[in-house]
C-alpha cells in the first residue's frame, strides 16, 4: 500500500494522529454551524429581526453547503489539498469576522450562504 502525501511522514505512520487531525478540522466547521444554530435568540435581539429571518439564514447555510459540494470535487482536481484547505479556513475566518460586525440582514443572508 502506497503512503499518502497529504500528511507529514511522521504522522503518516500514526493512524490515530490522522483521525484526530481530520476530526479537529471537521470540528471547526461543525462548531461554527452549531454556534450559529444555538444563538438564534441572541441574533433576533441583536439584529432586531424576526425569528423566521434567522431561521431563513440557517436554511441559507444548508443551501450553501449543498450547492458547493458538486463544485468542490472539481476544485479538488485543480488545487492541492493543503492550499485549498488553508484558503477555505482563511475565508471562513474572514466571513465570520465580517458577520460579527454586521447589522444588516441582507449582508447576513449573503454571508451565511457563502
Amino acid at each position: 500500500m502506497s503512503e499518502t502525501s497529504y500528511f507529514k511522514p511522521w504522522l503518516g505512520h500514526w493512524e490515530w494522529g490522522i483521525r484526530i487531525g481530520l476530526f479537529i478540522v471537521l470540528l471547526t466547521s461543525l462548531a461554527q454551524f452549531g454556534l450559529f444554530a444555538m444563538t438564534q435568540n441572541y441574533m433576533v435581539g441583536y439584529l432586531g429581526a424576526e425569528p423566521q429571518d434567522i431561521s431563513f439564514a440557517l436554511l441559507l447555510t444548508y443551501a450553501g453547503i449543498a450547492s458547493i459540494l458538486p463544485i468542490q470535487f472539481r476544485f479538488g482536481a485543480y488545487f492541492q489539498t493543503r492550499s485549498y484547505l488553508i484558503v477555505n479556513l482563511a475565508l471562513s475566518i474572514l466571513i465570520n469576522l465580517i458577520l460579527v460586525q454586521n447589522r444588516d440582514m441582507t449582508i447576513l443572508y449573503i454571508l451565511r450562504f457563502c
